[in-house]
């Protein structure tokens, strides 16, 4: 998409990613912005439960639906994923759990500031709120929304976190 801010999300499709809250977030934001868009990234396995299964297809067909449609583009499973990194803007996860993230460290490994949901004793190991990421601690897709247009409207912010992100994902 030219002229759009892109955020990226890389992972399983599945409920304990967030999908639906990511989705719910994304049109929060149609309703104000036209120049936000979400690439999602990842599979809908096939050897997920049936409720899983049922998830991630109700989750595709909200991305393929009118709700939605040229706001996020659903990317399936790829082998190039620093590719869509390196030509997106910000990294957002909304997951519930997670083990060690390496999604995360990736995406600010070139640059791409995060915008996460809290999960307590992964987060907090990786991230400091306001330095090199924004962690929020509610799950509110409207404050997240909120959250996204504050680092994409400032580009202090922005620069700074995004600095911030890859001098930590880089260093040893």
């Amino acid at each position: 998409p030219v002229n759009k801010k892109i955020l990226v999300y890389a992972g399983i499709i599945r409920p304990e990613k967030g999908i639906d809250f990511l989705l719910d977030a994304m049109a929060y934001l149609s309703e104000s912005r036209e120049d936000i868009v979400l690439l999602l990234i990842g599979p809908v396995e096939t050897w997920l439960s049936e409720s899983e299964r049922h998830f991630a297809d109700y989750q595709v067909q909200r991305i393929l639906g009118d709700e939605l449609k040229e706001l996020v583009y659903f990317v399936g499973k790829v082998d190039n994923v620093q590719e869509y990194f390196q030509s997106s803007d910000v990294f957002i996860s909304a997951s519930y759990r997670e083990g060690f993230p390496n999604v995360l460290l990736e995406a600010m490994a070139v640059g791409l500031p995060p915008v996460v949901i809290d999960i307590p004793e992964v987060h907090s190991n990786i991230l400091v709120d306001g330095i090199d990421g924004l962690v929020l601690k509610e799950r509110d897709h409207e404050i997240f929304a909120k959250h996204i247009e504050r680092l994409v409207d400032d580009r202090e912010l922005y620069c700074a976190l995004s600095s911030a992100a890859y001098d930590k994902a880089t260093s040893k």
